[in-house]
């Protein structure tokens, strides 16, 4: 079948497909607390150094983000279900990368690269039946909607600003029922999506994360939402008066990120922000999402003026 079949096909059942994902997405959501609960050994600090490093060998590999994501949900479904001990969590992490990019790639990496990732702390056989273990546990279900799939269902992809705001663009797969944003939106959006691997995102679903990284993007770039995405079935899932408390949480990640707490200055403003918990937390910034961001590939928009100080307004 051709591209263009293929194109035809997605633009005849888009708005289906999205339906679909919505309905699915409820089903792989897991409990903020869970740590709590479940990890007495292991705590969220612990679980906020694997993700940074777990973005640090996705990047190294060359991954597709769509893995990075999928990575972060059979770890976090895994570690919901099952007890780990703290020097079993780095097997954890890399396995589930295993998995996903088993599902996700095309060319994923073999397990003999994720033993020399981990400087062969475990061996071939800790790998493979850690693999066989989580699969069974999360029951073998790889296809829950993470927040790119959302992002993608009806493609949205990045262009100059003088073709921005159009409906119809051609996107690489010659599907012409893409919707065309700004670089700098569109680099944004995926940005806070990033940073929202966070434990506290949890408590969202991946499309209210998805639609909250648009509208915040917008407003921070300071430019208007083009009318043909205000339109769109991804945009309209979701009114703004929901998904404030995800666009002020996803303020704060950004803040957080972007505060140097090391002055007394931004101590002062880490301790006025709201929720209080972005104080204690702010110290422990993890940096690989911000480094990646900070790119020319994905031009720098981690250190773009408006990115880097954009601060939540104090309450």
């Amino acid at each position: 079948m051709s591209s263009e079949n293929v194109s035809e096909i997605k633009d005849c059942y888009s708005d289906d497909i999205f339906k679909y994902l919505l309905s699915l997405e409820s089903n792989a959501k897991v409990p903020k607390d869970y740590l709590q609960n479940i990890q007495p050994n292991v705590n969220e600090k612990m679980r906020a150094i694997m993700i940074d490093w777990l973005v640090s060998v996705h990047d190294r590999f060359i991954l597709r983000y769509e893995t990075l994501f999928l990575t972060v949900n059979v770890f976090d479904r895994y570690l919901s279900k099952v007890t780990v001990d703290r020097k079993k969590l780095q097997l954890v992490g890399i396995t589930a990368m295993l998995i996903a990019a088993k599902y996700e790639e095309m060319y994923p990496p073999d397990v003999s690269d994720y033993i020399y990732i981990c400087e062969s702390a475990y061996s071939r056989n800790d790998i493979l039946n850690m693999e066989q273990n989580m699969l069974k546990v999360i029951d073998y279900s790889l296809s829950n909607p993470t927040c790119l799939h959302f992002f993608y269902v009806q493609p949205i992809i990045s262009c100059d600003s003088i073709n921005c705001g159009t409906a119809g663009a051609v996107s690489a797969v010659g599907n012409t029922d893409s919707i065309a944003i700004d670089k700098a939106v569109f680099n944004t959006a995926k940005y806070l999506m990033e940073l929202a691997l966070d434990m506290d995102s949890l408590d969202y679903l991946p499309s209210q994360i998805t639609v909250s990284a648009i509208h915040l993007a917008y407003n921070i770039i300071e430019q208007q939402m083009p009318q043909v995405l205000l339109d769109s079935a991804l945009i309209k899932s979701h009114s703004l008066d929901d998904i404030k408390p995800c666009m002020d949480h996803l303020g704060y990640l950004l803040t957080k990120t972007n505060i140097n707490c090391s002055t007394t200055k931004d101590k002062d403003y880490c301790i006025g922000v709201k929720p209080p918990n972005v104080a204690q937390k702010c110290a422990e910034v993890l940096d690989a999402t911000r480094k990646k961001f900070a790119r020319a590939k994905l031009m720098q928009i981690s250190i773009h003026p408006k990115v880097k100080d954009y601060k939540v307004q104090t309450i």
